[in-house]
């Protein structure tokens, strides 16, 4: 009769190192595929189409309410086909989630977020983007 001894801790520390670059492969393996297999179809909301007009990918509907004041703005500064830059600036500034929409306060001098109305903001900031 075989009496079966336990493995003696370097025989786990030896399984340890021999499996630790497969599992590391295996993990690696499965994040580029996750990666790969993610929606990257962007369909019909491609920016930039044959007539001009642009089509916006990730503004926030907080932003986007303010659309027209956007264009309105960007169309009196002459920096019109700017509108989604400016756009996506205010999402990197505020999301829209403050009254200073493009925290414009501090570029005509005053405290942050002193401005409360969020189309007085967009007018100063598209000002200040133009300079």
């Amino acid at each position: 009769m075989t009496v079966l001894s336990k493995p003696k801790p370097k025989t786990y520390l030896w399984i340890f190192i021999c499996s630790t670059p497969v599992i590391l492969f295996f993990l690696l393996a499965v994040a580029v595929v996750m990666l790969i297999s993610g929606e990257h179809d962007i369909g019909n909301d491609e920016i930039g189409g044959g007539d001009g007009e642009f089509e916006t990918i990730g503004i926030a509907p907080e932003v986007e309410r303010f659309r027209f004041a956007f264009e309105r703005y960007a169309r009196q500064e002459g920096v019109y086909d700017q509108v989604n830059v400016i756009m996506a600036l205010t999402m990197q500034e505020s999301g829209g989630r403050s009254l200073d929409i493009m925290q414009s306060s501090e570029s005509i001098g005053l405290p942050p977020n002193t401005i409360t109305d969020p189309e007085y903001s967009i007018e100063v900031g598209i000002k200040h983007f133009k300079k």
